[in-house]
């Protein structure tokens, strides 16, 4: 699924009134959770809680998600700073044991969302999801870097579409019908304000 940028806002309940998803939700009821799940991640604190101290809820979600993606042994670390949080995006290592657990689980998801609705009726409500929650994503972004008079566009780039995936990826998970899956808890970390930026070594940093 691809991300273009940037996202041009639109109206959050003009976009949850979309023709084809109503009419998917006719045709499928359960449909309906997608619609208020895409309302839910529209209204989310994104990006609000950057650099602050890790709270007991955090390290719940990051733990759990680190046990789900089966790092047990890993450990969260708070990033304080943009600075640091660009020195922690260039260590992460997309090849990596961990990238490539998630790669398989999000190809597995998507067979599994496939079983239930046609390609057509998967693309509808994934871009439906999309365009609802990208737009918010990207403003929260802006704010936050208007507020630290932040200048580099390819960190808050990175930030916005982290955000974007981890929600297309929690989508999966719903459609899927899956629970306890690690990215229901990455998720939860960015509803949550934060930035969980992934696992170098044996530490998930979270900015």
């Amino acid at each position: 699924m691809k991300f273009d940028d940037p996202f041009e806002p639109e109206d959050e309940a003009s976009a949850l009134d979309d023709p084809l998803i109503e009419e998917l939700i006719e045709r499928q009821p359960a449909i309906a959770l997608v619609r208020r799940f895409a309302g839910g991640a529209a209204r989310a604190p994104w990006f609000a809680r950057l650099g602050d101290a890790l709270t007991d809820e955090d390290l719940e979600a990051a733990n759990a998600y680190l046990s789900a993606l089966g790092f047990s042994d890993a450990a969260p670390a708070r990033v304080g700073t943009w600075e640091d949080a660009m020195a922690a995006a260039e260590s992460l290592d997309w090849d990596s044991e961990g990238w490539a657990r998630e790669e398989a689980m999000r190809a597995g998801l998507t067979g599994q969302a496939l079983e239930t609705l046609t390609e057509e009726e998967f693309e509808v409500v994934t871009s439906f999801v999309t365009s609802v929650v990208a737009p918010q994503i990207k403003a929260a972004a802006d704010e936050v870097a208007n507020l630290s008079d932040l200048e580099d566009a390819q960190i808050l780039n990175a930030a916005v579409g982290a955000g974007i995936q981890a929600t297309h990826a929690a989508l999966l998970v719903l459609l899927a019908g899956e629970e306890g899956h690690p990215f229901t808890h990455r998720y939860r970390l960015f509803a949550r304000g934060r930035w969980p930026m992934g696992v170098a070594g044996m530490t998930l940093n979270i900015f």
